[in-house]
This record gives C-alpha cells, structure tokens and sequence, in this order.
C-alpha cells in the first residue's frame, strides 16, 4: 500500500513509475533494467533479504532508495550488495498510506557516502510534498526509533499484560492515576 502512494505522488509530478511485487506479472529483476531509481519498499524483516536478491542486478548510474525502518542493517546490505557507482540512501516516513499528504510529515533522510543526484531528487520531492525532513546517521535512526517507538510499545504491551493478570479494569486505575 506504501508503494503505491508514493507510486501514485511522483507519477503526478510526471514520473513514471513501475510497481512490481510478489504477486504482480511484471518481476523485479525485468523492471530494474528498465528504470533509473529502485526503491524498495518491503516489510522491515524482509528488507534486507531484498536487497541481497535484486542490489546486484542495478547497474552503474542507477540509484537504491530504501524505504525502511531500520537503516544500519538494511544500508550495509545496500552498499555491499550493489555496485559502487549505485548511490544507496534511506528514507523512513513516519506516516502509513491512509494519509491524505505528506505535509508536515516526518521522513527520517539517511544520505551514505553514495547518495548522488537521485538520491537529491528525490529528497527534493519530499520537501517539495511539505515533509518535514531529518537527516540521521544509520545508528541516531535506529536508536531514536527504538526509543521513539519500539520501547512505548513494549511498555504498553507489558501495562495491560500485567492489567490483565491482575483483572484490573481501566476504571480500577482511573481512579489511581496522575493526569500524567
């Protein structure tokens, strides 16, 4: 559903744009010699595996964007498995495909030293789209959104598992809460 909003933004700025998946009749490794930029655009956990799969088949002068969530694993996979002349560089956005616009949007930017001209262009879309955009190192990416999403989770996840075990209701602690 993510590749298909941002497949359908750029295409009104006059991209064209090639979908290719799992289930689609077009196969990857027939649309990579035929555009300029992949992106990739999978589940965090198969990222990487991806990437080890179709990097090898970008030629020189072409790009690899990522759009992940975990970026030091999945850039050293980019850059190990394509050739040095493909710029690589990662673009997390913190919105899902129900969102009417990217405006005031976050997108974590994480430019290597092989981001280039698609790299920029593409950044450049972004902004344009109003996102509100950060540029992170792999390790700042990843250990800010572990903090910034994984560890609520978790501690969330553990507050009503402990709820449940007690069988406290939300009226039961209501009354034995601060308002923070």
């Amino acid at each position: 559903a993510m590749s298909q909003w941002f497949a359908q933004r750029l295409e009104s700025e006059g991209y064209e744009v090639l979908l290719t998946g799992r289930t689609s009749s077009l196969r990857p490794e027939q649309m990579i010699d035929r555009v300029d930029v992949v992106v990739v655009c999978v589940p965090i956990s198969a990222t990487s595996a991806t990437v080890r799969q179709y990097g090898p088949l970008i030629e020189a002068g072409k790009a690899l964007l990522l759009l992940a969530g975990e970026s030091e694993e999945t850039i050293r996979t980019a850059i190990s498995s394509t050739n040095d002349a493909v710029e690589v560089m990662l673009v997390h956005n913190l919105w899902g495909p129900q969102a009417a616009t990217m405006k005031d949007k976050n997108a974590i930017v994480v430019r290597t030293a092989r981001s280039g001209i698609f790299c920029s262009e593409f950044e450049a879309f972004l902004y344009k789209h109003g996102a509100e955009i950060v540029h992170d190192s792999p390790s700042k990416h990843d250990l800010l959104m572990g903090i910034g999403q994984k560890l609520p989770t978790v501690i969330s996840v553990a507050l009503a598992m402990t709820l449940n075990e007690n069988n406290i209701t939300s009226d039961d602690i209501a009354s034995h809460c601060t308002l923070t």
